[in-house]
């Protein structure tokens, strides 16, 4: 899922040039001269006579699978699957009640050109769900682990946004684009998982080991893409992925009988007929809560005559080519309601061949030139896209039938992207559609003022159910904070879905130990301090108590004052304000399928 070339959305079918297509009119005896064993790949030409095309998309009069009208018309002699279905089981929600932001964890590097991206920066007050990109698997352990070259603090920190707003639903994603690129160590890593029932209960150990530990709500797999033979994925993989989802759901649901907390699944789909053949939709969606479809890259720098495209400059969000790819959920029979729309907060950008060319359909030679932050050509962020406007003074044009904002600039550059408005009729879309929730790639991508974000969702539509600025009063006998154990290094929570909270405090053996609460309970620690006690070398803590307005959580003859500070007499009592205020967090639904 992150921002590198992708194949585009087209019906990849071999030209029908040579007449080798299987049928009857071409390879009969005393017609046929060459190749006359040749079966076509669906239709009264193929092995068996009258087979079917995958993902129920039509068979055309050559015997070649495709969704246009060329292959669908009744007038063209479609052969099976003429019809296309519309959804079922519409969403009866509002679509902007699920929006999930995808983080790129490698965005808090400090690179020069981009904007400072921090866990502090995420807006956690408008979104239901966070997904933390990517995790990784290791290719011998199959534990879960972090990107390549990255440290634990950004991870680390973004999980720990629960201290900020205990409702927010924070998922895994495991996976991505690069991590199934070719001639990598991590490319078989999706087959190896999948593909034995003892390999699926290692890997499902990990998953569940760290997500406890790690204190996740939800996992979301981003394999690209399960049989691909261009991305490493072999034929075996199509109902291997099925049972591993399978594995995985059942494992969390036993899960959930012990801790009383159920774990969100889901997975990432393309768009592209080429790569989605190899989904077994059904199958998938009967494990799953939704489905993240990337209806964004369908066209790009990649495009070229070798893939049928061409050359030729495309918006990348295109609406009507959105619309052919939710088509292929509705032939599999894939509720709406756990189909989740996909937006990209970023650009494509080209190279135009002709300057004076400069309308979708024009050639180019290559990608755009790099930006600031992004710094890859053919792509610009949401925010490098606002800082060029502003600087170039540019009106984008609207393609209203497309849903696209396109512009030239710097006489050879070109670029699609979404704005405002075209994010507010994209939403529009997916809810005539009946679509559970959007999804955003990537959160990180947005202005600094979050007018991306906004632009789809009112700014702190989740603040109370997300509990952002507030917590549920604190009783020490039922809040289930704890004190870890003793240690001379860093002190860790020992109990799963738990975190620090507050300073480290001195043990009495030596060492320190950290006060960790649950992550669905969890005080500020902005707003909470120690009441010690008097006196400079041997304070008395006798009396030491919290505020009206403050809540007790744990107390200790060790505390923290600027310092490690100890009560000769008494203890110090560690105090979080607290208000009146119901959490009622996001409560996943799986849809109906």
């Amino acid at each position: 899922m992150d921002n590198v070339p992708k194949t585009s959305h087209v019906e990849m079918v071999p030209a029908a040039t040579d007449d080798q297509d299987g049928t009857p009119e071409h390879c009969a005896a005393g017609v046929c001269v060459s190749n006359c064993d040749a079966k076509a790949d669906c239709g009264i030409g193929a092995d068996p006579p009258g087979k079917t095309c995958p993902l129920n998309v039509c068979c055309g009069e050559s015997g070649y699978c495709g969704t246009t009208h060329a292959f669908c018309a009744a007038e063209k002699n479609c052969q099976s699957l003429c019809a296309q279905p519309g959804p079922t089981k519409l969403s009866d929600g509002k679509v902007d009640d699920l929006v999930i932001g995808y983080m790129e964890a490698w965005s808090f590097q400090d690179s020069a050109g981009c904007a400072k991206r921090d866990a502090d920066w995420v807006p956690v007050d408008t979104l239901t769900h966070l997904n933390v990109a990517f995790y990784y698997i290791d290719p011998g352990s199959f534990a879960i682990t972090r990107m390549p070259g990255m440290s634990n603090e950004p991870y680390d920190k973004l999980v720990n946004l629960k201290q900020k707003a205990p409702g927010l639903q924070i998922w895994l994603s495991i996976g991505g684009w690069t991590f199934s690129d070719n001639f990598t160590a991590t490319q078989p890593v999706w087959n190896a998982i999948s593909n034995s029932e003892s390999n699926r209960a290692k890997f499902l150990n990990q998953l569940v080991d760290f997500m406890g530990d790690q204190g996740f709500d939800g996992v979301d797999l981003d394999w690209e893409y399960p049989g691909a033979p261009d991305r490493g994925g072999k034929p075996e993989d199509t109902k291997n992925f099925v049972l591993l989802v399978q594995a995985i759901r059942q494992r969390f649901e036993a899960q959930a009988t012990v801790s009383g907390h159920t774990w969100g699944l889901s997975f990432t789909a393309p768009t592209s007929y080429w790569y989605m053949r190899w989904f077994d939709l059904p199958g998938l969606m009967k494990e799953v809560d939704w489905l993240n479809l990337m209806t964004y890259d369908i066209h790009g720098s990649w495009d070229s005559p070798e893939n049928q495209v061409g050359n030729i400059v495309m918006a990348h969000t295109n609406i009507t080519e959105i619309q052919d790819a939710l088509n292929l959920l509705w032939r599999n029979d894939v509720p709406a309601n756990k189909v989740n729309l996909g937006i990209g907060f970023y650009g494509r950008t080209y190279e135009l061949e002709d300057p004076s060319c400069r309308t979708p359909g024009c050639k180019f030679k290559h990608g755009g030139a790099k930006g600031p932050c992004t710094d890859t050509e053919g792509i610009l962020s949401y925010d490098e896209i606002s800082a060029l406007r502003k600087q170039l003074n540019i009106k984008p044009t609207y393609d209203k039938t497309a849903g696209i904002k396109y512009m030239n600039y710097n006489q050879t550059q070109w670029l699609s992207y979404d704005d405002v408005e075209s994010l507010k009729d994209k939403k529009n879309f997916a809810s005539k559609q009946g679509l559970r929730g959007l999804f955003i790639w990537a959160i990180d991508q947005d202005d600094k003022d979050h007018s991306a974000l906004y632009a789809l969702v009112d700014q702190g539509k989740f603040a109370d159910s997300n509990g952002v600025g507030n917590f549920k009063n604190w009783d020490a006998a039922t809040s289930s904070c704890y004190w870890s154990d003793c240690s001379t290094g860093n002190p860790t929570c020992q109990t799963r879905g738990t975190l620090p909270n507050g300073h480290q405090v001195k043990c009495a053996g030596g060492g320190h130990k950290t006060l960790c609460c649950p992550l669905d309970h969890q005080p500020d620690p902005k707003s909470c301090r120690w009441a010690g006690g008097k006196g400079l070398f041997f304070p008395d803590c006798q009396g030491s108590r919290c505020n009206d307005d403050e809540v007790t959580i744990e107390e200790s003859d060790y505390y923290w004052n600027n310092g490690d500070s100890w009560c000769y007499k008494g203890t110090a009592k560690y105090c979080c304000k607290g208000v009146s205020h119901d959490l009622h967090p996001f409560e996943a639904s799986r849809g109906s399928g």
